[in-house]
């Protein structure tokens, strides 16, 4: 795995997202998330937070939106890329629109 830089903007707006948002259930699971994305470990599952599978996949967009890590070459943007695919949904053309 590569190890990822993450912009300290990056991350203060994802925590402002995650202060915003109103249902603790939902906000519960933001936080998780947020915290699987940067740390790694087990990704969290929506349900066991009491939100539905449509409010999961809307937190892990605007996460993944926000959370684009910073590539110091593009070695290591394939290689978070494969990862990621692995473990979420595609993110190529959200990427692809930074870079």
């Amino acid at each position: 795995m590569v190890e990822i830089k993450w912009a300290k903007d990056k991350i203060m707006k994802a925590e402002k997202y995650v202060s915003k948002i109103r249902n603790e259930g939902k906000r519960k699971y933001a936080e998780a998330y947020m915290k699987y994305v940067i740390e790694g470990g087990k990704s969290p599952n929506g349900l066991s937070f009491g939100i539905s599978t449509m409010a999961a996949q809307a937190v892990r967009m605007e996460l993944g939106d926000i959370l684009i890590p910073d590539f110091d070459d593009t070695k290591e943007r394939d290689a978070y890329m494969k990862w990621y695919d692995s473990k979420h949904e595609s993110i190529l053309n959200k990427i692809e629109k930074y870079l």
